[in-house]
């Protein structure tokens, strides 16, 4: 594996040891800025350079993508970039197979494919987080229902091990090492490539039908009926009101028979959200109860949608692209966000969660709701079927902690689980309650890395690898 160009030289003497070839200290954070930690972060811009990075370094290593996680679990004190490492080696638009090192972003995928009539069947809330973080997160999007999470579209990809070597994986050849790796949080080893199949688009356009609701429970009754067809479906929650009202989006395919004059002659645009960056707000941020409130009822009296429109997915999918604001507008201690999924029998777990919250005083800032089709193969994937609720609250809130452990116990005893994604915050007992195949994913795991070569901050503040407390 290794070059002879891309090989380490000597560390420098006044550098520690253990710390070798992580020579580049700097701070780092989650999305959702919380906890800046001071660590070592190298960027291999090759497979050479990153199995030089593997198999030289002493200890733990962490991988990370784009950084789009909320809390810790791309971050450790040797972390391992991959953004370098973005080729996207083949796309066949006949088949819609496309071959792309992990590195890569689902944005970046899109200005190749969308042109040729393909485009990725799960998009989550931003097309800025890189392929390897996509598969380790398995993340989903609004038409889970439909097409599942993102691991059940990889015809197969290429694991690096803590040894060096790479294995190749697939459902049907290493269906252990597979389904241990989609979910799990980068903790198998570093996904270095993947194959994924792409799915045949009309146009890059998509319906979107805006319906006003008045309660939780009408919110998820239009969510449900939309599961019938291809759809993606997504609610906005008002919970600073006591009835909980809220705006639901539809959106479904458009035909290029349905894309207005204006864009007939470009029916498969790749274009997307320029993502900008900025400094957090100082101190508390602009983000309050009083700002929250009425932003809230503005936003429900005037909803903006006077019936059906055509909008490009990127606009009604990857909501969070070029929204590096929101983070900020919380202020320097940064959001926490606690997403959370129950089962399709958990109606009243989601009421009673928002209501509860607004009794403590800590009303979410942004409250989305989205249904869940059937559970994918990840050992450690979130979606399960049901609802999945995701609430953002300002990091420096007196008492936010109890009163999400409170949760945390209402959401496991209904048989639910909080996403690791997101999660900065759990605790370690709750993980057995919410995972039921932790035992078996952390054994694949061991087999897969008896070394504990990787790991991360979220894998030692959940004893995620089964390590003595």
């Amino acid at each position: 594996m290794k070059s002879r160009n891309d090989s380490p030289a000597a560390p420098p003497p006044s550098h520690s040891q253990n710390d070798w070839p992580f020579t580049h200290e700097r701070t780092i954070t989650g999305w959702g800025r919380t906890r800046p930690t001071r660590v070592y972060v190298e960027h291999p811009s090759s497979i050479y350079q990153l199995h030089d990075l593997v198999t030289t370094s002493r200890g733990t290593v962490t991988v990370r993508g784009a950084g789009r996680s909320y809390g810790d679990a791309a971050i450790g004190r040797k972390t391992i970039d991959l953004t370098g490492c973005a080729t996207i080696r083949s796309f066949d638009p006949g088949t819609g197979v496309l071959v792309t090192d992990a590195g890569a972003t689902l944005q970046a995928l899109h200005q190749l494919t969308i042109a040729e009539g393909w485009g990725l069947p799960v998009l989550p809330g931003t097309s800025h987080i890189t392929v390897g973080g996509a598969i380790a997160s398995d993340v989903h999007g609004k038409n889970h229902a439909q097409q599942g999470s993102f691991g059940q579209h990889l015809l197969g990809l290429d694991l690096m091990l803590g040894s060096g070597d790479i294995v190749r994986m697939s459902p049907q050849t290493h269906p252990d090492g597979f389904w241990a790796t989609v979910g799990g949080m980068g903790l198998t080893g570093i996904i270095v490539s993947a194959t994924i199949q792409l799915q045949r688009l009309e146009t890059s356009y998509l319906m979107v039908e805006r319906g006003k609701t008045r309660t939780l429970d009408e919110s998820m009754d239009l969510i449900a009926a939309s599961t019938q067809t291809p759809s993606h479906a997504v609610a906005w929650i008002d919970a600073t009101h006591h009835q909980l009202r809220g705006l639901v989006d539809i959106s479904t395919p458009a035909t290029a028979g349905m894309l207005p004059a204006a864009l007939q002659g470009t029916p498969m645009s790749p274009h997307g959200p320029t993502m900008r960056s900025m400094a957090s707000f100082p101190g508390q941020g602009i983000i309050n109860r009083r700002s929250v409130a009425a932003a809230n009822a503005v936003r429900w009296r005037f909803p903006g949608n006077n019936g059906p429109k055509i909008v490009h997915f990127t606009t009604a999918l990857n909501t969070l692209d070029g929204a590096d604001f929101w983070p900020a507008a919380f202020g320097r201690q940064g959001l926490i966000q606690y997403q959370f999924s129950v089962p399709a029998n958990g109606r009243h777990v989601l009421q009673r969660v928002l209501e509860d919250l607004q009794s403590a005083g800590h009303a979410p800032a942004l409250a989305v709701l989205k249904s869940f089709g059937a559970a994918g193969k990840g050992l450690l994937s979130f979606p399960q079927p049901g609802w999945t609720l995701a609430l953002d609250f300002p990091a420096r809130a007196p008492g936010l902690t109890t009163v999400l452990s409170h949760l945390d116990e209402v959401i496991a005893t209904a048989g639910g689980c909080v996403y690791l994604t997101k999660d900065s915050r759990l605790s370690s007992s709750m993980l057995p309650r919410m995972y039921p195949e932790l035992l078996r994913w952390q054994q694949i795991r061991n087999r897969l890395d008896p070394t504990q070569k990787m790991g991360s901050l979220l894998a030692q503040r959940l004893n995620l690898l089964g390590e003595p407390s």
